[in-house]
């Protein structure tokens, strides 16, 4: 195993999904469409090759999701574990479907 045994003894999981706020580039505010130029312009200058040929539209479908001001939360799971003769017991979990209308 990877991780030493005693760090699992008490593990709280925690998986969040999310997407972009607005279906679209063209779709978003004309204010928060300015501030996306500014983090794609960002992304141009300090990401790979792929993004310096990338337009502000593609940016925004490719990555506004993970972006603080930019996301919308899709989907949360939780899981508890605790260990039970050296194996992993789930103690606890939250799975909830799909969160648009948050």
């Amino acid at each position: 195993m990877f991780l030493d045994k005693h760090f699992l003894k008490r593990c709280l999981f925690v998986d969040i999904e999310t997407v972009p706020a607005f279906e679209s580039y063209q779709s978003t505010p004309e204010q928060i469409r300015e501030l996306w130029t500014m983090k794609a312009s960002q992304l141009r200058r300090h990401g790979g090759s792929l993004e310096a040929e990338m337009s502000d539209s593609e940016l925004y479908d490719l990555k506004a999701g993970i972006f603080q001001n930019l996301p919308k939360l899709y989907a949360s799971q939780w899981d508890f574990y605790t260990m039970k003769k050296e194996s992993p017991l789930l103690c606890a979990s939250n799975h909830l479907p799909e969160m648009t209308n948050l």
